[in-house]
């Protein structure tokens, strides 16, 4: 059997890291484990090629800003066979695949547990975080604690099969009992589930779906399409109240990090998503700080761009000269129409 040996860049503070990297490792599941002082996307082949890694773990972004790097003989030379994932866009997982010659293990889990699935590679469909184990049960809930059928969007809860879910809170009993309400574990993760059982994230529940002009924008068409772009280094998709003062509709916002600020060419962004898909809109775009790069800051909220004052700019040229520093722009950009949950076939929210 290969010799397995995993590598992480998180700090052990993270669940991810303690769960998937050094328990293995601890228990002989796994050779040995790698662990960096902080995470890096530009030396993360070197550091699996030079310690002879074979799998890593992607959070959220992280394949994305990978991803984002410029294409090298690197993306190759590593001897990574699986990336266990937590977040692939669905989108780029194909695309990823066959760029960097790995395959994708995506999962779900939470840290209180009593919700977990996985996908192995090759089965299911492409941007699915699989399926629970046998000895837990997950479901699809309204905000009436009711199930929904196949396709429709609602909360994911989970529990084990034997019982019902347990938790509690340091001295808060009444967040436990809200957590656990009705025996099942919520996970505040809105999710939902094909005819076959699959499971898919759409988004969390406090931050809601990105809707324009009544359909769900596909997030992870817009962000890999970004991504794509040579001067992109990094790239967040989010969604801002409308313009047009419609209940429940976004205007779609793209933060990116460049390359090299100064002769950064806004208007190439704009075309790019319009050029991969006709149906595509785009319209002005702005400059806001950015003093760090976004994966610094994984754990950024929407919420936190929105409340950043833009600098208008027009959707060509350069970013003001007054904006000094390491800025990211943020272009207004509206993609090709996602999902509705009554539709879901090509995966809510984009995930």
């Amino acid at each position: 059997m290969p010799t397995t040996c995993p590598t992480r860049g998180l700090s052990l503070t993270h669940g991810n890291a303690l769960v998937v990297t050094l328990l293995p490792a601890l228990t002989g599941a796994v050779d040995h484990s790698v662990f960096s002082r902080r995470f890096t996307k530009t030396r993360l082949w070197d550091v699996c090629i030079e310690y002879g890694c074979t799998t890593w773990s992607n959070l959220g972004g992280i394949a994305s800003a990978i991803y984002g790097e410029l294409p090298s003989a690197k993306d190759r030379m590593h001897k990574v066979r699986a990336v266990v994932s937590a977040g692939m866009l669905r989108q780029l997982w194909v695309a990823f695949e066959e760029r960097f010659g790995v395959r994708v293990l995506e999962w779900y889990g939470t840290m209180e547990g009593g919700a977990f699935a996985y996908k192995p590679p090759g089965a299911g469909p492409v941007g699915s975080f699989g399926k629970p184990p046998d000895v837990l049960e997950l479901a699809i809930v309204d905000d009436n604690e009711q199930p929904v059928p196949p396709g429709v969007v609602g909360e994911l809860v989970g529990r084990p099969v034997a019982g019902p879910a347990q938790l509690e809170y340091f001295k808060n009993a009444v967040a436990s009992a809200h957590k656990t309400r009705g025996c099942w574990m919520h996970t505040g993760d809105m999710c939902w589930r094909d005819a076959d059982g699959w499971y898919y994230f759409a988004h969390r529940k406090e931050e809601g779906g990105i809707r324009r002009m009544g359909e769900f924008i596909s997030e992870g068409f817009v962000r890999r399409t970004v991504l794509e772009h040579p001067d992109v280094l990094d790239a967040h998709v989010y969604g801002v109240p409308s313009r047009t003062g419609a209940p429940g509709e976004s205007d779609v916002v793209v933060a990116v990090i460049v390359r090299e600020r100064h002769s950064f060419d806004a208007a190439s962004l704009f075309e790019r998503p319009r050029s991969s898909d006709p149906t595509c809109r785009t319209t002005s775009s702005s400059w806001t700080s950015c003093r760090r790069p976004l994966r610094k800051r994984c754990r950024l909220a929407s919420s936190q761009l929105c409340s950043m004052r833009p600098i208008r700019a027009s959707s060509s040229g350069p970013a003001p000269q007054s904006d000094r520093g390491f800025r990211g722009c943020v272009a207004e950009i509206c993609g090709p129409p996602g999902t509705s949950a009554r539709q879901p076939a090509r995966s809510p929210a984009g995930r």
